[in-house]
């Protein structure tokens, strides 16, 4: 990455290597971070390494959290609903299988 990269994880903690990402930032190897989720969540405190760097904001992952999504979830959870009692198709159905 160039030094003046920016890198977003609104995925899974332990896709970055937190350690190695606040070496990063404090190489100046990358200019900045912003993670919605960091290893070892929800566990986190102060001495977390993420924490400790300037240039890096950490969310508490609640990067779902916006008027848009919500809204979306929620109807998503109607239309499953309205499907599941009416027989008929839900937009997002589970099926479960069992162990073999």
């Amino acid at each position: 990455m160039k030094p003046s990269s920016i890198l977003v994880n609104p995925s899974r903690g332990t896709i970055v290597d937190s350690d190695a990402l606040a070496e990063a930032l404090r190489e100046g190897w990358i200019w900045g971070a912003g993670v919605d989720v960091v290893e070892g969540e929800p566990q986190v405190g102060a001495d977390h390494p993420l924490v400790k760097e300037s240039r890096c904001i950490v969310l508490p992952h609640i990067g779902s959290a916006t008027t848009d999504t919500r809204v979306g979830i929620a109807r998503l959870a109607a239309f499953n609903v309205i499907g599941g009692v009416l027989g008929e198709e839900m937009p997002s159905e589970l099926t479960l299988k069992e162990d073999a």
